[in-house]
């Protein structure tokens, strides 16, 4: 090495190299049956969210509607 080159740092960088690639998993991130009652869960709260979402849209359909019975007898 030429003169005056600093030391390699004697701890790890930061970051990994490019091409150090974590072990490979042992396990399966999710089975068959884990992934379908996962799906059903979803769909489930989708389902209830709509529901929620048209009794709000109900509910401002009054309240546009009553606004407008307001505004007509001022």
């Amino acid at each position: 090495m030429p003169a005056g080159t600093p030391e390699p740092a004697a701890a790890p960088g930061r970051y990994p190299y490019v091409h150090d690639m974590p072990p490979p998993r042992n396990d399966v991130v999710m089975t068959k049956d884990e992934q379908k009652k996962a799906e059903a869960e979803l769909m489930a709260l989708r389902e209830h969210q709509e529901q929620q979402g048209g009794a709000l849209e109900k509910a401002n359909q009054i309240i546009r509607t009553d606004q407008k019975i307001d505004t007509r007898n001022q």
